[in-house]
């Protein structure tokens, strides 16, 4: 290696612009805290950066999300909590040969959010999420979605839990229905107002045999409603 004309360092500067690249992912994330674990409140301020990329025979494919986030926690009462999130976005996605697919997604997203726990066993979450997303390259599509989610949580220690949850999501969309552009932005739902609901029920049937079934349906825009059920049995060893 030392009469080498390339360094050793470059062999460790992998970047997705180098076009000799087949496959590449990279994931950081940095947090800082504040008031760590403390009862009453703490603050987290971070920033994650995910970038891939995949050659195909079709071409290249570059997928990445850049996200800025605050997060701040309260303590009001001894069985609730506040949560306050805001975090700012980039998502992007380029393809070398379907370039009417290319993405470069500007997204807000303002969550408060109130934890209240009644009992032990039992917890109930009240969620809004604001979003609003913007298309910077070609059709400039943006969609303002305002989402309601009610959550119940009931869990008896090794006998059973149940999940139920409820969600309201309004939608307004500037783009074409049925696009790609519209399945990225609105996240598999439709303009207008979004229905959805979802229930988990979890039985401890022996001391290693778990037995889980779940119900979740939606009714997204003018589509008609979809109901979806599953079964499960987990054994551990």
């Amino acid at each position: 290696m030392e009469n080498s004309a390339t360094p050793l360092i470059s062999y460790l500067d992998f970047t997705i612009s180098d076009t000799s690249l087949v496959a590449y992912n990279s994931l950081s994330t940095n947090t800082i805290f504040f008031n760590r674990g403390n009862v009453k409140y703490d603050i987290q301020i971070g920033n994650r950066n995910n970038q891939n990329r995949i050659v195909q025979v079709s071409g290249r494919e570059d997928r990445g999300l850049n996200d800025l986030f605050l997060r701040t926690r309260w303590n009001i009462k001894n069985k609730a909590d506040l949560f306050f999130i805001i975090e700012k976005s980039l998502k992007s996605y380029q393809s070398e040969l379907f370039e009417d697919r290319n993405l470069s997604i500007q997204i807000l997203k303002l969550r408060p959010e109130l934890s209240i726990r009644p009992s032990q066993n039992s917890r109930i979450n009240l969620r809004y999420n604001y979003q609003d997303k913007k298309q910077q390259i070609l059709t400039k599509d943006v969609a303002y979605i305002n989402e309601f989610t009610s959550e119940i949580t009931f869990r008896k220690a090794n006998t059973y839990s149940i999940d139920v949850s409820l969600s309201y999501v309004n939608i307004n969309f500037s783009g074409k229905a049925n696009s790609p552009i519209e399945y990225d932005m609105l996240e598999g739902l439709k303009n207008g107002k979004n229905y959805l609901w979802n229930v988990i029920y979890t039985k401890r049937l022996a001391k290693n045999i778990d037995l889980t079934i779940n119900y979740e349906g939606r009714k997204t825009g003018i589509s008609p409603v979809v109901n979806v059920g599953r079964a499960q049995i987990k054994a551990t060893f």
